[in-house]
């Protein structure tokens, strides 16, 4: 029976690092082949004789994955396909994925359901239905657990390169729960780091589940001996995770310099990333607008207009338009000719009939004022004799 073959294509290589891991946890052999481009993986796939196609969502500047994958299925109709997307790559509906018989994965993966998936692919089975398997008792995956908050790496750096002298150990390498490989320290070229990564994916769900049986912040410790390294796994919150590289015979014996110098190094990273160690943040769907309340007809009939202001010439032809109103004045009315008698006015008697403007008068007014009969002359003038001065 031939070797089921395996074509990634990524101009990256990531992928191809991640399903290389993948298969070897399956300890299964396979043909992989690494494709560069979108055009290059057609030819392959022209060639005839692969199982399944692994594709990023760009395998190419001028081609996306959707697009790959519908050349692959007018060459290959058996090839299965997977479009396999980063987090800050967009959704897909799974309408989209049936009609172009392709199925997406975005990263973190849920190593379960991928293993499953490959699986089916290798063996000439349904990719689909291996994906709605369920996966467990508990039931939770990566997927579930949200994204992976983001660290100070250069502060890690620190951390870590201090716990290195401090253990005096091969290597440690920072992971996280999405099988990323964060950082590494000291001579790490005796093992595959990707793949232990990715062999380490299964404990994010695992350190989440037993801290919830345990209850709270719970720190976990790991040994793996082997003959030619032992490896210490702990746990820095429910996202990463530090490995500790000995050699298989020294190993063994750093179990107490472990817990003790280890432990503090993971907590010093926990502390690095605060309350989100322990989070874990569902991704929030896009805010939708709020429709504007339409006016109901009670409120229609109670609008209020303002006044409109006028200007220019239409302010003019406005004042002209508008008449002015009337002031209310007292009507007098006029005396006739015929009516108007100045002896009625001044001609009468005044005081028994004589002349209010007789000299005899007035001399008998002033000796009236002045008994003496002489006038002084304020007296003259207040009679009106003497005009002012």
């Amino acid at each position: 029976m031939p070797l089921p073959r395996v074509l990634t294509v990524d101009p990256t290589g990531s992928i191809s690092q991640i399903i290389r891991s993948a298969i070897n946890l399956t300890e299964r052999l396979v043909v992989q082949v690494d494709a560069p481009s979108g055009e290059e993986a057609i030819e392959e796939v022209k060639r005839g004789g692969y199982n399944l196609v692994v594709s990023a969502w760009e395998p190419d500047d001028d081609m996306k994955g959707w697009e790959l994958a519908a050349h692959v299925r007018r060459e290959s109709d058996d090839t299965s396909i997977i479009i396999l997307a980063d987090e800050t790559d967009p959704d897909m509906d799974e309408e989209t994925q049936e009609e172009g018989r392709f199925l997406y994965l975005q990263r973190p993966l849920e190593p379960h359901q991928f293993i499953r998936v490959l699986n089916a692919a290798m063996d000439g089975k349904d990719i689909f239905e291996a994906k709605k398997a369920t996966a467990g008792a508990s039931g939770v995956t990566t997927d579930d657990m949200g994204p992976v908050p983001d660290i100070n790496l250069d502060s890690a750096h620190g951390l870590l390169n201090s716990l290195l002298t401090d253990l005096g150990a091969l290597a440690i390498v920072l992971v996280n729960r999405a099988g990323e490989v964060m950082q590494e320290h000291g001579t790490t070229g005796y093992l595959d780091r990707e793949q232990l990564a990715t062999a380490l994916m299964p404990v994010g769900t695992s350190n989440y589940q037993v801290s919830e049986i345990v209850g709270g912040q719970s720190a976990g410790l790991q040994f793996y001996d082997g003959d030619e390294h032992d490896i210490f796994v702990l746990t820095a919150g429910l996202h990463y995770f530090v490995c500790i590289i000995f050699d298989g015979e020294n190993g063994s014996r750093q179990l107490g310099a472990v817990n003790r110098y280890g432990r503090r190094a993971a907590e010093d990273i926990v502390a690095l990333m605060g309350p989100s160690a322990w989070i874990l943040e569902k991704p929030k769907p896009a805010e939708t607008r709020k429709a504007k309340p339409k006016r109901t007809e009670e409120q229609e009939d109670h609008i209020v207009l303002e006044r409109a202001e006028i200007s220019g010439e239409a302010a003019a032809s406005h004042e002209e338009d508008t008449p002015e109103p009337e002031s209310v004045m007292p009507q007098l009315e006029a005396i006739g000719d015929d009516e108007f008698n100045l002896d009625d006015l001044f001609g009468g008697d005044v005081d028994g009939g004589e002349d209010l403007f007789s000299l005899d008068n007035m001399e008998e007014l002033a000796s009236e004022e002045n008994q003496s009969g002489t006038l002084d002359w304020e007296q003259a003038q207040q009679l009106g004799i003497l005009g002012d001065s």
